[in-house]
């Protein structure tokens, strides 16, 4: 009986989640066509500012990353290139 209840709820769940998703697209195909963002605001055509924003926020990210892997590897060829033998000085 208990597994019957459960199969009812993930099948409601189901319905629910659907439903959800229909009237999503039809607001989001509303706001196309008349100018106005999902949740009823006016769209002001910004997005692509935003987008620019992300992209540079992502590439000084990765520049950030190389720049400290080629300063890692600077200082490994530092340390390998300079004599660290001490048995080679005079007395």
């Amino acid at each position: 009986m208990r597994i019957q209840e459960l199969e009812e709820l993930v099948d409601q769940y189901r319905r629910d989640i659907q439903s959800l998703h229909e009237e999503l697209i039809r607001k989001e195909e509303e706001g196309a066509s008349t100018g106005m963002d999902v949740d009823g605001g006016v769209s002001k055509g910004n997005n692509k500012r935003l987008l620019d924003d992300d992209h540079k926020n992502d590439e000084d990210e990765r520049l950030g990353v190389l720049s400290r892997k080629n300063r890692a590897l600077q200082d490994g060829q530092f340390s390998v290139s300079t004599p660290q033998s001490t048995s080679s000085q005079p007395h």
